[in-house]
């Protein structure tokens, strides 16, 4: 009875370790100047090093999440249009949990600013 009990104590133990997500996270809040929650805006994480991309989009809290990154230099850019676009340069550690938020500011009234950036070798979009 004794080594069935251990045998599924290290079966569950086992199965919750296999069960963690690996790799890095980064999340955060999108506010505007008045400290307003912004819904709906593109983020946006580039690894510099491979130029791997991943994108998700601000929930009805302003809050947006990356999960399982790979570690290396990221550029992280919040886009949305009538605000102007914000990047920021991270450096994201193997198995951490990046705080990054952003506060946009409106755009120049007329301006329709393409969310589609080029990553240039310099590690500036443009």
């Amino acid at each position: 009875m004794n080594r069935i009990i251990r045998i599924l104590a290290i079966l569950a133990l086992t199965t919750s370790v296999h069960g963690q997500t690996k790799g890095a996270s980064v999340q955060g809040t999108i506010t505007d100047a008045t400290s307003a929650l912004i819904p709906g805006v593109t983020v946006t994480a580039t690894n510099r090093d491979t130029l791997k991309s991943s994108s998700t989009i601000s929930d009805a809290n302003g809050q947006y999440a990356f999960s399982g990154l790979a570690e290396g230099d990221y550029v992280i850019t919040a886009f949305l249009k009538g605000f102007s676009p914000t990047e920021v340069r991270k450096p994201i550690a193997k198995d951490s949990t990046v705080q990054q938020n952003f506060v946009l500011e409106i755009g120049p009234q007329g301006a329709d600013v393409d969310p589609g950036f080029v990553l240039h070798p310099d590690g500036n979009f443009k």
